[in-house]
């Protein structure tokens, strides 16, 4: 029996409040080659006591991957596809 992770299983790269920012960032992990997918619905309703958040999950294999492109998606950057 291995101890490493099964490389296909989910996890959970970033909770968000809306089902907006989470699909815009599982559509800039799409164009990154890593595939991507929103767990939960609904968001925020604008109740700051009933905020719910919605998940955005790539598999393990990708997770590096996904963190270095989430985050250069919020610095404006390309993750990296230019020179």
């Amino acid at each position: 029996m291995s101890l490493d992770p099964d490389p296909d299983r989910p996890v959970v790269l970033s909770n968000l409040l809306t089902d907006t920012e989470a699909a815009i960032l599982v559509a800039y992990l799409e164009g990154e080659g890593i595939a991507a997918m929103t767990a939960g619905s609904g968001g925020s309703t604008g109740w700051p006591e009933a905020a719910r958040y919605v998940q955005v999950v790539v598999r393990h294999r990708d997770l590096d991957r996904a963190r270095a492109a989430a985050e250069a998606m919020r610095h404006g950057g390309d993750g990296g596809q230019s020179e």
